[in-house]
């Protein structure tokens, strides 16, 4: 635990230094780093110990972390396809996406929600991913029937994608079936057959050796793990790096052009300059504007941290353009 607690702490303090944020904050990117290193191999091993009790065996298909990984990233591809396809085919019927998710929602009553758990749901992004989620026992509900089902057949480890894969599409056909059985207006029946068609047609399309595959989990995680930019608030750190007058510090100031510049459409300095300057001019007009009209005080100091940010970081792109250049051709 000492030593859990000492590494859990150093993190922590690389955290504050790297992107100059407060404890709180770097104990945040700690706990989603974890979660996204840790997650997939802890619901991997629960599903091993879980599917060994009630087999009381050896296991022949063992849960490693890009398989369960893998099946998360297939079962998402399949209802998110079949979901939007629902959407564009019954748009007649589906204001606000409402009807659709209504017939789905009733696709439990049929075993759907016993075949998926909590991976397949009726809201798209109503529930974290596998990578991030403080709650993966869900998962490991999930997916322990469909590697306790491959150990009784006894299909090896090497086999599970394309053994899930069939299995899959067999559970697909018998709710398909059970689905348009028990539905009563010809509309849901149509509803019905070409939603499971629409999930069988993806699924079968997809190559789950290589979503199950160790390279593809690697790179997910790779890019899951540089996406905590996403985390840190880069116009609190401007400003804070602002207040504590270290705005001259070369690795503060490319931290948050770096910071800055993820998820922006700039390929070259000039993109980049051209997109710092329009934002800037913008706050500034708005800013002014705000104070004009006597805007409530927290939106004013909102509005006015953003601007202090926006100060920086132009100026931190008008210094540094040759390490943008360099950045954004990497």
């Amino acid at each position: 635990m000492g030593k859990s607690l000492d590494t859990i702490l150093e993190k922590i303090k690389n955290y504050k230094s790297r992107y100059y944020i407060g404890t709180s904050e770097a104990y945040e990117l700690v706990q989603c780093a974890q979660r996204i290193t840790e997650n997939p191999r802890y619901i991997a091993d629960r599903i091993n110990e879980i599917v060994a009790d009630k087999i009381k065996g050896e296991l022949t298909c063992r849960a490693v972390p890009e398989n369960v990984t893998g099946l998360f990233f297939i079962l998402q591809k399949i209802y998110s396809y079949a979901f939007l396809k629902m959407v564009n085919k019954f748009n007649e019927y589906s204001k606000d996406n409402v009807w659709v998710r209504e017939k789905l929602g009733g696709v439990t009553e049929f075993g759907l929600g016993s075949m998926f758990g909590q991976v397949i749901f009726d809201n798209l992004g109503d529930r974290e991913s596998l990578w991030i989620t403080d709650k993966p026992d869900t998962y490991v509900s999930a997916y322990s029937p469909y590697f306790s089902k491959a150990n009784k057949e006894e299909i090896g480890t090497e086999d599970f994608p394309g053994y899930s894969q069939a299995a899959h599409a067999q559970k697909l056909l018998k709710l398909k079936r059970e689905a348009v059985k028990n539905t009563q207006s010809q509309q849901d029946k149509d509803f019905f057959s070409a939603y499971f068609n629409a999930m069988a047609s993806i699924a079968k399309r997809l190559d789950w050796g290589k979503c199950m595959s160790a390279e593809r989990h690697n790179s997910e995680e790779s890019s899951l793990l540089s996406e905590m930019y996403d985390k840190v608030d880069v116009n609190q750190i401007a400003k804070r790096i602002v207040n504590d007058k270290v705005e001259n510090r070369a690795e503060y100031r490319r931290m948050v052009v770096i910071a800055w510049l993820y998820n922006k459409e700039c390929k070259s300095f000039e993109d980049a300059a051209a997109l710092i300057e329009r934002s800037h001019r913008d706050a500034s007009a708005r800013n002014k504007k705000l104070k004009k009209l006597c805007a409530p005080q927290i939106i004013l100091e909102n509005d006015t941290t953003l601007l202090c940010a926006y100060n920086y970081i132009l100026d931190a792109v008008r210094k540094d353009k040759n390490f943008i250049e360099r950045f954004l051709r990497s």
